[in-house]
C-alpha cells in the first residue's frame, strides 16, 4: 500500500504544479492523472467472487480494495494540505519582509 500512497502523492503533486503553471483548478489535472491509479481489477474480483458465492474471497478482495482507495485519497489529501500550509507560510513571509 505504500507504493500506491507514493504514486497518489506524486499524481497530486503533479496536478498542483500543472494547475499553478496553467492557472486552472488542480481537479482538471487530478482527474486525468488518477485514471491509471484507480483499482479496477480489485473491484472486478470483488464482484467476481461475490457472484461465485465465495464470500470469504470477496471480503478479502474488498478489504484490499478499500485500503487501496484509502491510500489514494490519503496521498491526495496530504499533498493538498501541505501545499495550502506552504502557501500560507510564504504569504506570511512576504508580509513580514514587506514590513521590514
Amino acid at each position: 500500500m505504500g507504493s500506491i500512497l507514493l504514486t497518489a502523492a506524486f499524481v497530486a503533486f503533479y496536478a498542483q504544479i500543472m494547475a499553478r503553471v496553467n492557472k486552472t483548478p488542480s481537479t482538471v489535472f487530478l482527474t486525468a492523472c488518477v485514471m491509471p491509479v484507480i483499482p479496477g481489477a480489485g473491484l472486478y474480483y470483488v464482484m467476481y467472487w461475490f457472484t461465485r458465492n465465495n464470500l470469504s474471497a470477496a471480503r478479502d478482495q474488498a478489504v484490499a480494495l478499500l485500503l487501496t482507495c484509502l491510500s489514494i485519497s490519503l496521498g491526495f489529501i496530504l499533498v493538498d494540505i501541505t501545499g495550502k500550509y506552504l502557501n500560507l507560510l510564504l504569504q506570511g513571509l512576504k508580509k513580514y519582509v514587506a514590513r521590514k
